[in-house]
C-alpha cells in the first residue's frame, strides 16, 4: 500500500486547485525521494521475506524428507508388505513438494494479508463507516463461500490422489517387470491398461481443478462486487454531499488495490485445504509405532532358538505358526518342506535376530562363488544358506558343496534346500509344512518314521527317473 499512499498524497495536491481553489504546485523532488525511499523499503522487506521464508522453507522440507527416510529404516517388515514403492515415493517428494509449496506461498502470504488488509479496513472504517461496509461486505461472504465448500473440495481431491498413486504404481510395476513383459510378448495389451490408468487420472486431476477453480473462481466474483458497492454507495452519498471527492477517489483507489492480495487468499485457502492428505499421510509412517528392543548383545553361544515363533506379511498372510526347534552351533539344520511352507521365511526370522556385524551371511541365487567367498573371509559364527546350490550343474554343485563343508566348522548353519541329497548329511532335518513345525530330527531317523519327510525323498527319487 505503499505506493498507493504516495498516489493519494499526489492526488489531493492535484485536486486542491480544482475543489479548494487553492493555487498549489506538486513538489517533484519530494515525489521523486518517496519513490525511492519505497522502493528501499520494498527491497529491503522482500530480501527479509525471501531469506527468513523461503529459505528455510526449504531447509525445513529437506529435514522432513530426512526424517522420513530414517523412520522408514526403523519400521518393521510388516509396513512395506502394505505400501508399494511408488506409494512410498510419492509421499517424500511429491507430498513434502505440496506441503513446501503451501508453506512458502500460501500460508505465508495469507496471514500476511490478514495483518495488511485488517490495518487498511480499521482506516477505512474510522473516515467513513458507510463506505468502509460498501468495501468490506464482499470479504466475509467470499471467504465463508470457501469454507463451505471444503469438503467438496477435499473429495474430489482424494479421488485425484487415488488416480494418481494408481497410475504411478502401473509405472513402477512396469519398469520392474520389463523383462517379464517382453519374455511373455505382453507389451502390447500392459501398455493399453497403463494409458487407461494415465487417463484416469488426468480425468481425476481435471475434475479436481474445475471444482476447485470453480469455488474459487465463484468467490473471486464475488469479491469483485465490492467495487461496484464502493462506485454505488459513493456516488450516490457525494451527490447528497455527504463525502467529498477526494475521500471517493481514495476508497475507489483502496477498493481496487485490496481485492487483489484478497483474491489470491482465496486461491491460497483452498492450496491449504488441499495439505491435510499430505500430512495425514506423513503423519501415518511418523506415528507408526517401531520395533524396540536391545541392539548391541554378546551371546555366549550362537545356538538359535525358534520358541513358538509366529510371523505374517500383513494382518491376512500367516506365514509361520507356532513354529519351535533349535539350530546348535557346530551342527547343520535344514529347513526343508512343499513350496509355501515358510522355510525361507523361518532362515530370515533367524537372520533379524543376529546382528548383521556379528556375521549372519545368506547365500542363494546367481551369486554363490562371490557369496561364499565373503563368508570365508569373514568367519561368520552364523551361516544361512538358502538354495545355495539350486541353480548349478553336477559338476559346480560337488565343488560348492566341498567348499560349504570347510566354511561351515564349529558355526551355527541353518540349510534351506529343496533337493532332498543336499540335507541328508545334516544334523538335524526341520520339516515345515502351512507354517508349522511338521516334524524335525535326523535324516536317518525321519525315513524310519515314514512321515512327510520321507514322502518327499521318496518323490524325488521317482522324479530322477522320469523321462520322456
Amino acid at each position: 500500500m505503499i505506493p498507493v499512499g504516495i498516489f493519494i498524497l499526489l492526488l489531493d495536491e492535484l485536486l486542491r486547485p480544482v475543489l479548494l481553489k487553492e493555487a498549489t504546485t506538486p513538489n517533484l523532488s519530494k515525489y521523486i525521494g518517496l519513490i525511492l525511499v519505497a522502493v528501499v523499503i520494498m527491497y529491503l522487506f522482500h530480501h527479509l521475506q525471501y531469506s527468513n521464508l523461503y529459505l528455510s522453507t526449504y531447509k525445513e522440507s529437506a529435514k522432513r524428507r530426512i526424517v522420513l527416510g530414517d523412520k522408514l529404516r526403523e519400521l518393521p517388515l510388516s509396513f512395506f508388505g502394505k505400501r508399494d514403492l511408488s506409494d512410498l515415493t510419492n509421499i517424500i517428494m511429491g507430498d513434502c513438494a505440496i506441503l513446501e509449496h503451501a508453506f512458502s506461498h500460501a500460508i505465508p502470504q495469507l496471514f500476511g494479508s490478514i495483518l495488511s488488509t485488517s490495518i487498511i479496513v480499521i482506516s477505512l472504517l474510522i473516515m467513513d463507516w458507510r463506505m468502509g461496509l460498501a468495501v468490506l461486505w464482499v470479504v466475509p461472504v467470499s471467504f465463508t463461500m470457501i469454507f463451505l465448500c471444503k469438503r467438496m473440495q477435499q473429495k474430489s481431491k482424494e479421488k485425484h490422489y487415488q488416480s494418481k498413486y494408481v497410475c504411478a504404481d502401473g509405472i513402477q510395476e512396469c519398469l520392474e517387470n520389463i523383462q517379464d513383459i517382453k519374455a511373455y510378448h505382453i507389451e502390447e495389451s500392459y501398455m493399453e491398461e497403463l494409458d487407461q490408468k494415465l487417463d484416469a487420472s488426468e480425468k481425476a486431476q481435471i475434475k479436481s481443478e474445475l471444482t476447485t477453480g470453480a469455488i474459487v473462481t465463484s468467490a473471486q466474483a464475488i469479491l469483485r462486487l465490492g467495487l461496484a458497492t464502493v462506485i454505488l454507495v459513493g456516488g450516490s452519498l457525494l451527490i447528497k454531499g455527504e463525502t467529498d471527492l477526494l475521500t471517493y477517489f481514495i476508497f475507489l483507489v483502496t477498493a481496487s488495490r485490496l481485492y487483489d492480495p484478497l483474491s489470491g487468499n482465496l486461491t491460497n485457502i483452498a492450496e491449504i485445504f488441499g495439505t491435510e492428505m499430505p500430512i495425514r499421510r506423513m503423519n501415518e509412517i511418523e506415528n507408526y509405532k517401531i520395533q524396540t528392543g536391545k541392539k548391541d548383545y554378546e551371546p555366549n553361544s550362537y545356538n538359535i532358538d525358534f520358541n513358538h515363533v509366529g510371523f505374517s506379511y500383513n494382518d491376512e498372510e500367516t506365514v509361520l505358526k507356532d513354529v519351535s526347534f533349535t539350530a546348535k552351533q557346530g551342527e547343520v539344520t535344514a529347513l526343508i518342506g512343499p513350496s509355501g511352507s515358510g522355510k525361507s521365511t523361518a532362515a530370515k526370522l533367524a537372520a533379524r535376530f543376529w546382528d548383521v556385524n556379528k556375521g549372519s551371511i545368506t547365500i542363494g541365487g546367481e551369486r554363490q562363488r562371490i557369496s561364499i567367498a565373503r563368508a570365508l573371509l569373514k568367519d561368520s559364527p552364523i551361516i544361512l544358506l538358502d538354495e545355495a546350490t539350486a541353480s548349478l550343474d553336477v559338476e559346480n554343485e560337488t565343488k560348492i558343496q566341498s567348499a560349504i563343508s570347510e566354511l561351515i566348522k564349529n558355526k551355527t548353519v541353518i540349510v534351506v534346500a529343496h533337493r532332498m541329497r543336499t540335507v541328508e548329511n545334516a544334523d538335524k532335518v526341520v520339516v515345515l509344512s502351512d507354517g508349522y513345525v511338521a516334524e524335525q530330527g535326523k535324516p536317518k531317523d525321519l525315513l524310519k518314521k515314514g512321515g512327510l519327510y520321507k514322502h518327499m525323498v521318496q518323490l524325488q527319487s521317482e522324479s530322477m527317473n522320469w523321462s520322456l
